[in-house]
């Protein structure tokens, strides 16, 4: 794992000797929403069924998952013609900024998006 990238959020490009643990694909039938984000994350990281399928939600739980990870490469795909929902992956930016704050000193959790 390339450490000199400490905990954040980084474009695609910036995987330079970075395996992503895992690969979540965003859009759903050529579109990135909050709904088609959320499903993917609560597919992806295998959210409880009560999960409430809103951005309050996603944030708690997905920081339940990653209380399993000390260390942890998550790579965002999206189809290339895909459409964007911009405040919805603004949104999600946000979540995942707030999700990597929350987490304790000394872990690793890096996201990356490809564009």
């Amino acid at each position: 794992m390339n450490k000199t990238l400490s905990s954040g959020i980084y474009a695609a490009e910036k995987m330079t000797s970075v395996h992503p643990d895992l690969i979540i694909q965003l859009d759903d039938q050529g579109e990135v929403t909050k709904n088609s984000v959320l499903n993917a994350l609560s597919a992806a990281f295998g959210f409880p069924d009560y999960f409430g399928y809103n951005w309050d939600a996603a944030f708690d739980c997905l920081c339940d998952a990653l209380e399993a990870h000390d260390n942890l490469d998550v790579l965002f795909r999206r189809s290339p013609d895909a459409t964007l929902e911009q405040v919805s992956l603004d949104t999600f930016v946000t979540l995942l900024n707030d999700v990597i704050e929350h987490q304790p000193k000394g872990k690793l959790i890096r996201f990356f998006f490809e564009k």
